[in-house]
């Protein structure tokens, strides 16, 4: 297992896998060692947070300004964003293209 834990370290350094790939190797790995807070936590970041699930501070996102897209004149503001908005779909499905 130190090994393992080890190569999941390089890993994370490295910044050669996604964030994904890394959460599942962190699954894995919480698995073998009996930390069930931890891949519980995991399988919600791997899965996303249903609806009612207490969800951690970092997965709220506040501040920003709402904008439109105009066809000729581009991106227009429309609002100042004050609330904070809850953020609990899958790291998978908010990666960037």
């Amino acid at each position: 297992m130190g090994s393992f834990v080890k190569d999941f370290q390089r890993d994370i350094v490295q910044s050669s896998k996604s964030t994904a790939e890394l959460l599942r190797i962190a699954k894995l790995i919480s698995a073998k060692l009996g930390l069930n807070d931890i891949s519980e936590r995991v399988n919600y970041e791997l899965n996303g947070y249903e609806q009612g699930a207490t969800i951690p501070p970092y997965r709220y996102l506040s501040g920003g300004e709402l904008q439109v897209r105009n066809p000729v004149h581009g991106w227009l503001p429309v609002e100042k964003i004050n609330k904070a908005f809850r953020v609990g779909q899958s790291v998978s499905g908010m990666r960037l293209a």
